[in-house]
């Protein structure tokens, strides 16, 4: 992975979507790479490389909301509960990460596509 390359990339950038496939309620091993590789000199250099930018999670789940539900608490979702770890490692680089956008497989025949485009827009 070129680190140098990934920070010029960050660096110029306005606001940062990431998007990734929910794997047994965690991250695809190549995103869990990058956190490592760019991620982790942001954060031990105290970098402010991504200081108030805005960092959007577009999410594909298996199943459906329900699928996630057992996974609630008394105030929050399933996903965001998974997501607290993602959003941790952000915040701790002090971006301003927004709640995550989910597209659940149950949705397949009927994309959410404009909700989507808009998402990615204004997060």
């Amino acid at each position: 992975m070129d680190t140098k390359a990934e920070h010029a990339r960050l660096k110029s950038a306005e606001k940062i979507l990431v998007q990734f496939p929910i794997f047994w309620y965690s991250t695809p091993s190549i995103f869990k790479e990058w956190q490592d590789e760019v991620l982790t000199p942001i954060y031990e250099e105290r970098s402010a490389l991504l200081r108030d930018k805005k960092v959007g999670f577009v999410l594909t789940a298996g199943g459906s909301v329900s699928d996630f539900s057992e996974l609630d608490s008394a105030s929050e979702s399933g996903i965001e509960r998974m997501m607290f770890p993602l959003n941790v490692s952000f915040e701790g680089v002090e971006a301003k990460v927004a709640k995550p956008f989910v597209i659940f497989s149950a949705n397949a025949q009927n994309l959410p596509l404009q909700e989507y485009l808009n998402y990615a827009k204004n997060f």
